[in-house]
């Protein structure tokens, strides 16, 4: 996974991945759900209103980016769904 901001592109951060549904193999198939945990990388700058994206890239196949815009107000701990 990368992490892409206006000011920076971070590749290989840190995340955690809990499996909520699944068969046990670490791979997402229908009907599984997976839940991602991205650490912010340190040197990322996270400001009120600010859009950042995060790189999800697969051993094979496409890449999936995932943008969120920070919101107005940010407290300790978000849910940004």
């Amino acid at each position: 996974m990368n992490w892409i901001d206006a000011d920076a592109r971070i590749a290989d951060i840190t995340y955690t991945v809990n499996k909520l549904l699944g068969d046990g193999d670490d791979l997402i198939e229908v009907g599984e759900l997976f839940e991602i945990t991205v650490v912010v990388p340190a040197t990322a700058s996270l400001v009120t209103n600010e859009t950042f994206t995060v790189e999800v890239v697969p051993p094979s196949g496409g890449t999936n980016l995932i943008s969120r815009t920070m919101p107005p107000q940010i407290d300790l701990v978000m849910d940004l769904h």
